[in-house]
Parts: C-alpha cells; sequence; structure tokens
C-alpha cells in the first residue's frame, strides 16, 4: 500500500552532451502514516517506444508547516492513526538519464504514462469510485507543425519541454475558508498554457 494521492510525468530537453535527448520526470505523492510501504528507488513510465526507467533523486515531506516544528502534520514523526504523519504528505521525484525518441507524434499525441495497481480508499480518496481499482498517470507530447512547414517536426531531436507545476499541490485545506487553485503551471519555452477540469 503506497497511499497514492496523484502525481505528473514532465519532460525537459537536455543539454551538454546530450543535448537534444530528453530527460523525464515522474512526480508522486502519497498519504504519510498508517503504513511504512513506500515507493522503491526505481520506477518505470511506458510509452510509444517503450519503457522508459526512472530513478528517484528526491523523497520529502512536502506538508504545511506550523508556527510551531512540534506541531502540524510530519511525515517523519508518528506513524500510526493520530499521529503527525497520519496527514502528512510525501513526494519522491524520479529523473531518467537522457533518452532519444525516434519518429513524429500522431495527430492525437504519443502517451506517456505510469501505472499503479491500486488506488487508496477513504478517507484518503472518497470522491472516485469504485475505489481499489488501478492508479494511472498520464501526459501527452502532441506534434508540431512550425509555421510555413508542410509536415510536423520529427521527435529526434528534443525542441520543446513540457509544460510544469512551479508549486508543490496544495496538502491541507480548511471548510469554510476560500481557496484559489494555482499551483503556478508555466513553460520553459514560454507556449501558452491551457487547462481544465476533468
Amino acid at each position: 500500500a503506497t497511499h497514492l494521492l496523484g502525481g505528473e510525468i514532465t519532460w525537459k530537453c537536455a543539454t551538454g552532451s546530450n543535448a537534444g535527448k530528453y530527460i523525464f520526470e515522474l512526480r508522486l505523492y502519497r498519504q504519510c502514516g498508517n503504513n511504512t510501504a513506500g515507493l522503491g528507488a526505481n520506477q518505470t513510465i511506458q510509452g510509444p517506444l517503450g519503457s522508459i526507467s526512472v530513478s528517484r533523486t528526491s523523497q520529502m515531506d512536502v506538508s504545511p508547516k506550523c508556527y510551531d516544528n512540534g506541531l502540524g502534520p510530519d511525515c517523519y514523526v508518528g506513524s500510526s492513526n493520530g499521529g503527525r504523519a497520519s496527514n502528512a504528505i510525501e513526494e519522491h521525484i524520479y529523473e531518467s538519464s537522457a533518452y532519444t525518441l525516434s519518429g513524429t507524434p500522431p495527430t492525437g499525441g504519443w502517451e506517456f504514462y505510469w501505472t499503479s495497481c491500486c488506488r487508496p480508499n477513504t478517507p484518503i480518496i472518497d470522491n472516485l469510485q469504485p475505489q481499489n481499482q488501478s492508479y494511472r498517470l498520464s501526459a501527452k507530447m502532441y506534434p508540431y507543425t512550425p509555421p510555413g512547414a508542410s509536415a510536423p517536426l520529427t521527435a529526434n531531436t528534443c525542441y520543446d519541454n513540457s509544460p510544469v507545476f512551479s508549486t508543490a499541490p496544495a496538502t491541507v485545506l480548511c471548510t469554510g475558508y476560500s481557496f484559489t487553485y494555482n499551483h503556478n503551471a508555466r513553460d520553459l519555452d514560454l507556449d501558452s498554457l491551457t487547462y481544465s477540469w476533468a
């Protein structure tokens, strides 16, 4: 039981001696406490051209901090129900080595995805039914045809980074208080971004 809460798959164009290749990143968020099972040091992203191995580069508590360090959620203090770890959130970041893609994405895009066996039960997730079904994160890479060109560019050379979120997700929201959802989506290439609730 990993107590997964969500995550993201992104990619960036490598620089230096690996210029033109892709570096994929997988971010996974999990609830701390209630179990000691964690996420492994290595994960696999599936893609249209095969598997992409990613290795953990970071693991940290991203819970909000209280005015008093002895209060509030803490992933590494108290692991049982009611302990400080019960409502804490841990972020795991995985990264691939430089990777080459070959070909051109179709009109519908190439899908990159990561799966796990099970979604958490309540109280972690109470608005998705049925529970205990497969867990899947995905991202799509679409073709790009430059102005004046007759065909889309191939993905053999990385020319476009995916958008990313600059802010970790909000983990504590209080009933009865207003909250503005803005986790600072940004794009290194200054592409325009649109998003909507699914």
